[in-house]
């Protein structure tokens, strides 16, 4: 299971932080979240056991609210800016920690801090992609924030490479086996570059850090326009990020060097400006020509994954009850889309999903 620090500051997120270590603790295991409220004992030093803590995390969670840049210590200054201030000393330590990954988590619609506003030492924060956890879609944002938690389930990392003996016994023997492996693949490949080049190959071309990335759309991977508009009066809200991947040999939708990028925009359904109950739309965009969906669903208190279904390109499907599933509606562009009333115009190519807080658990190319 990954193991998670949460960062926060009790007097602007300390609810959703107390909330999320409930959520994430009954997903991962409570001993797997590290929350200082509950995981430190009176009389340890505070400092040192924040150190220890992040020393055995593999993903940091930062809790930014709207108050986190304001709240001022007893000398009137932003508590922030006083260099013994425990959230910063969390960040720093988090930040220059090279096995931790830190993603900012933006509490119900704050601002993300800029390098100016922060002490130096923790100016890279603004760099980092953010994630929005919002009250009002509370069981969609943690859905995706928990499956984003899950790919850092590195057993073997924490086995191997955080027991220092057990790496220097182990180097020669893995060192002599990934030798073999290279003459054996290069070998079999005619002395042609081996999978594991040309997976490298492909994600130092599109720049991603790791064999699987969530972040922002790059141009040319979403063509659906994040314009400010209003619909009867209602603000249409935009959550872009994309899924991308190298593999090889390339899968169903991929480019030729083995690169694939899904991208699914969270917006407003129907739902907000009508009584179908259907306020969320997920816009998917992919090259793919079928697409393989799962959702999930809050239901008595459990999540319930519904069951997955083919989606083609200009597709509308829409949650049908609780738990009864997802059916196709509608085709985009037919005579019938406008009475359902969809704030947007979403692309031809794109897989629209109407629901109320369901959440995306999977979007696989099929073909």
């Amino acid at each position: 299971m990954p193991r998670i620090f949460i960062s926060y500051r009790r007097e602007d997120t300390g609810p959703t932080a107390g909330r999320l270590a409930d959520a994430l603790g009954g997903r991962f295991g409570r001993s797997n979240v590290f929350i200082d409220i509950d995981a430190i004992e009176p009389g340890v030093d505070f400092e040192q056991r924040i150190r220890s803590a992040l020393d055995e995390c593999e993903l940091a969670l930062v809790l930014i609210g709207k108050r986190w840049l304001t709240i001022e210590g007893d000398d009137g200054q932003p508590r922030i800016s006083a260099e013994g201030d425990l959230v910063r000393l969390e960040i720093q330590t988090a930040l220059d920690h090279p096995d931790v990954t830190v993603v900012p988590i933006l509490v119900d619609g704050a601002a993300m801090p800029s390098a100016a506003e922060v002490p130096p030492e923790i100016a890279s924060l603004s760099k980092y992609n953010a994630f929005d956890l919002t009250t009002k879609r509370w069981q969609y944002d943690l859905a995706q924030l928990t499956r984003f938690s899950e790919r850092f389930d590195r057993w073997w990392w924490r086995l191997v490479f955080r027991t220092p003996r057990l790496v220097l016994r182990l180097a020669p023997l893995v060192a002599v086996a990934l030798a073999g492996a290279v003459g054996v693949a290069v070998a079999s490949s005619g002395g042609g570059p081996d999978r594991a080049t040309r997976i490298a190959n492909c994600e130092r071309t599109h720049g991603m850090p790791s064999a699987q990335v969530t972040r922002p759309p790059r141009p040319g991977e979403t063509s659906f326009a994040r314009a400010e508009v209003q619909v009867s009066g209602t603000q249409v809200e935009f959550q872009q990020q994309t899924f991308a991947t190298c593999t090889w040999p390339p899968a169903p939708g991929a480019d030729a060097d083995g690169y694939r990028a899904i991208t699914v925009a969270f917006t407003n359904g129907p739902g907000v400006i009508d009584a179908s109950g259907r306020d969320a739309a997920d816009v998917i965009e992919s090259p793919c020509k079928s697409l393989e969906l799962v959702y999930a669903t809050e239901f008595m208190g459990e999540q319930k994954l519904l069951p997955p279904f083919t989606a083609h390109p200009g597709d509308i499907w829409a949650a049908s009850g609780t738990v009864a599933g997802i059916s196709l509606i509608d085709h985009i562009g037919s005579s019938t889309e406008a009475q359902l009333h969809i704030p947007f115009y979403p692309p031809t190519n794109a897989v629209v999903v109407l629901h109320s807080q369901h959440a995306l658990q999977r979007a696989r190319c099929l073909a």
